[in-house]
């Protein structure tokens, strides 16, 4: 298989922290760079409130994107012909 199953159980942990920085990186680009929120801390603290609705979204289609990305790749692992090492060595 592609994938052992200790690695497929980080996907969830991994997909969320993904996530999470993306949340923190991009909203504190907008509070930043453009003239939407007051820039202080509370300003700050407002993007991420005002983002907090878009960030369930952004996670749940996060998740399944990957889940469908890894499925895809256990397919073609699956599904591949398999090279005997006899083919392996005329390759050489």
């Amino acid at each position: 298989m592609a994938a052992s199953s200790g690695s497929r159980s980080s996907l969830i942990p991994a997909t969320l922290a993904a996530s999470v920085v993306f949340f923190l990186v991009t909203n504190a680009s907008v509070w930043a760079f453009t003239d939407m929120y007051a820039k202080n801390a509370g300003g700050l603290l407002q993007s991420y409130v005002m983002a907090i609705p878009f960030f369930k979204s952004s996670f749940a289609s996060d998740v399944l994107f990957t889940a469908g990305f890894v499925s895809l790749v256990e397919i073609a692992f699956l599904t591949a012909p398999r090279r005997s090492s006899a083919d392996a060595a005329q390759v050489s």
